[in-house]
């Protein structure tokens, strides 16, 4: 007899399950003795209309694409964008099966939930696999630092072709998209934040491409040690390292040894904050940033750029 404990999570694998699909890609050889090969990934199904984000480098180099649902049925897939950065891409099929998964909220995660990594592995009969696990730490920057986005941790174990797969809350909404598991780490596994990986895939899905905004710092988390070099007042903000020659940040007078306190009034408290407020602005934008220099409260007006790399 089933507990009820065991019944939700039953039920959350279900219900995330029926937006889980299997991509399979053929790459050609070099060599005209050698066979093509394959790579394999899971997806996540996004809407009706055949968007479904998965893991970017299955897609590289690949000359086909084919999507395999749960049922077995198996569709031709068209690239549509990709993100390097955070190693996601959305690709588009034509059927009448689909089912969107439903997103859930990942700024309101903590750790110690429960959650579980679920994928359609090499697309195997027996259909979708699931492990499960606990929000090991909310976002931060383990791996891909100030050049990607804040990543979750997770100690549910991610197999390679789950990669694309989503991280599912005990209600059953996709709350992360699995990246990978980090090495020498102990078996902890990353994933992007469903509210930031939703964001990547409607950029892709407009524009075929993340177009991200650029301030052209290079910032730090303020530790005791830099507060006590630079006999810095508290640790409250980001401290900036480097500025980059030509850049949005260097034509509107920002300096190393500045320390960033605010942009357009969101608080800047440490490098993820600063990511996330980047994230959620747009090429071009006019901001107003608060800084702080030589002990005096500063106000710079700055036109945001778009990144170059």
């Amino acid at each position: 007899m089933k507990t009820e404990i065991e019944d939700r999570y039953i039920q959350a694998v279900q219900k995330a399950g029926a937006s889980i699909v299997n991509v399979q890609t053929e790459i050609s050889a070099n060599g005209h003795c050698c066979m093509p090969f394959q790579k394999s990934c899971s997806g996540v199904v996004l809407d009706k209309d055949g968007h479904i984000l998965v893991a970017r480098d299955a897609l590289c180099q690949a000359e086909h694409v084919t999507v395999i649902m749960n049922n077995g049925h198996l569709f031709t897939g068209v690239f549509v964008g990709d993100d390097q950065l955070t190693n996601t891409a959305v690709i588009k099929i034509e059927s009448d099966e689909l089912v969107p998964a439903e997103l859930g909220d990942s700024d309101i995660l903590r750790v110690g939930q429960p959650i579980f990594a679920i994928g359609n592995s090499l697309g195997m009969p027996g259909g979708l696999t699931a492990t499960s696990g606990v929000i090991s730490a909310l976002p931060r920057l383990p791996i891909m630092g100030q050049s990607g986005v804040a990543v979750l941790v997770t100690d549910a174990l991610v197999n390679p072709t789950n990669s694309g797969g989503p991280l599912v809350s005990l209600d059953g909404n996709v709350v992360g998209i699995n990246a990978a598991r980090t090495p020498y780490s102990g078996g902890m596994s990353i994933a992007i934040p469903i509210n930031r990986a939703k964001s990547i895939a409607e950029e892709i899905i407009r524009h075929g491409k993340v177009q991200r905004s650029w301030l052209g710092v290079t910032a730090n988390d303020i530790t005791p040690r830099l507060v006590y070099q630079f006999q810095l007042p508290d640790m409250d903000g980001v401290f900036v390292a480097e500025v980059v020659p030509g850049g949005p940040a260097e034509g509107a007078g920002v300096r190393i040894g500045d320390v960033l306190l605010s942009l357009d009034e969101k608080k800047v408290n440490n490098v993820v904050d600063l990511l996330t407020a980047l994230h959620g602005m747009r090429s071009e934008q006019a901001i107003e940033m608060k800084v702080r220099r030589n002990e005096r409260m500063e106000v710079i007006h700055v036109t945001l750029g778009t990144r170059p790399y």
